[in-house]
């Protein structure tokens, strides 16, 4: 879908409405956010809203596309002089991911509904971003080569790929205390992720 009607605003206005709708559908979930009350609080009227966007699910999608855009835009300029290391380049990138999280917890609420696969737009969501998170997996890792293991390199990455899916699911579960306690969080994310890394580095002689 196109939004060059939104795009065409000014930057202030465009923020405006962006901030009130992600408030919105972080304080009451996809299903129960309301566009009468976004509408209301952003000062237009709910046929603007739907001229620059066409439908609430395109608004939400909207809004998802563009924090994942700036998650992937930190990644790509905290990773300047990528490590030659590989488990170093996985905690720098774990370290950078964390802190923009604990900046904008909104958007950590927000990704905790958007990608928990339980609803509808959710699986819509993440069938569209599945290939796309892998290929950027892919091209961030690309220079990474492991002459030293017995396994194949296809393997190796797979392999990370779960372990870090499924470490971030379990954190993901606990984001309502992020506000309060994102230093402790992030701590102790960092323990758990350190002991999972280790493993994989003996398992694969790494």
């Amino acid at each position: 879908m196109s939004y060059h009607h939104f795009e065409s605003l000014k930057e202030d206005k465009k923020k405006h409405i962006i901030n009130i709708a992600t408030k919105e559908f972080v304080e009451n979930g996809y299903e129960g956010a309301s566009t009468n009350h976004m509408t209301k609080a952003m000062g237009i009227s709910k046929g603007s809203l739907f001229h620059y966007f066409g439908s609430k699910e395109a608004l939400y999608l909207y809004i998802v596309d563009q924090s994942v855009t700036q998650v992937v835009k930190r990644v790509n300029e905290s990773m300047v002089n990528i490590p030659d290391d590989f488990i170093e380049f996985i905690k720098i990138s774990a370290v950078m991911e964390f802190d923009l999280y604990i900046e904008n917890p909104q958007m950590m609420h927000l990704f905790k509904e958007a990608f928990s696969g339980k609803t509808e737009i959710s699986k819509k969501i993440l069938k569209h971003y599945r290939v796309e998170a892998d290929q950027f997996f892919d091209q961030m890792t690309a220079e990474y080569d492991f002459p030293s293991s017995a396994y194949k390199r296809d393997y190796i990455m797979n392999v990370f790929r779960w372990v870090l899916k499924g470490l971030n699911d379990n954190f993901l579960d606990e984001i309502n205390t992020l506000e309060d306690n994102g230093e402790k969080l992030k701590h102790r994310y960092l323990n758990e992720l350190n002991i999972y890394l280790n493993m994989l580095k003996q398992l694969f002689n790494l």
